[in-house]
């Protein structure tokens, strides 16, 4: 398991990467949309949707790079 024949894993990783990277442009998307009514006391949580849609676009970089070319799986440990 967990290797470079492991379909199953691959194609999880695959759905799973397509699902996070939508949900990630959703929340970038509103915080996009939220900067045009930008003000300093509503300023707290709408950052953190920005963080979390770039964390998302990272994952979903990685889940996707492992389903297609089965390299560098994030729960793999190569030493």
């Amino acid at each position: 398991m967990l290797d470079k024949q492991d379909t199953f894993t691959r194609w999880y990783q695959g759905i799973l990467g397509v699902v996070i990277f939508f949900v990630s442009v959703f929340l970038i998307a509103l915080e996009i949309r939220s900067l045009s009514s930008w003000s300093y006391s509503s300023f707290g949580y709408r950052d953190l949707l920005g963080v979390l849609g770039f964390g998302g676009f990272y994952v979903s970089f990685r889940c996707l790079w492992y389903a297609i070319t089965g390299q560098d799986n994030v729960n793999r440990d190569d030493s």
